[in-house]
């Protein structure tokens, strides 16, 4: 009987060395998808500025309040303008391209690092 007790004693030392082991890894499992949240909360917070931004541009400050009418400006549907007409383009840099596409290529051209953590 004496021997079956330590049989046992031995068989869960083993086992608990073996969860101690487990809640280790998991720990670090756990350390490393909270850093990967983290930065993946950070990503978000710059697009969502960057949609703040880029909304703004599209429909003005107040946009939030009041529904713009059309995008166009005179209530028309974008067909009755003339491809060259400047209503549509928006404001001029002078150099042939709009304020809006410089600001969005701009916006666009920003790196968001993805971690590219696949083992968890």
């Amino acid at each position: 009987m004496l021997a079956e007790a330590l049989e046992a004693n031995r068989q869960l030392s083993e086992l608990a060395d073996g969860l101690i082991e487990d809640n280790a890894l998991l720990r670090e499992q756990v350390a490393r998808l909270a850093e990967r949240d983290a930065e993946r909360d950070a990503g978000l917070e710059r697009l969502r500025a960057d949609f703040a931004v880029l909304q703004r541009m599209l429909f003005g400050r107040s946009s939030e309040k009041s529904r713009p009418g059309p995008p166009t400006g005179r209530g028309l549907p974008p067909s009755h303008f003339a491809p060259g007409d400047s209503d549509r383009k928006g404001p001029h840099l002078g150099n042939g391209q709009s304020a809006t596409v410089t600001a969005v290529t701009a916006l666009c051209s920003r790196s968001y690092d993805e971690p590219s953590d696949s083992s968890v």
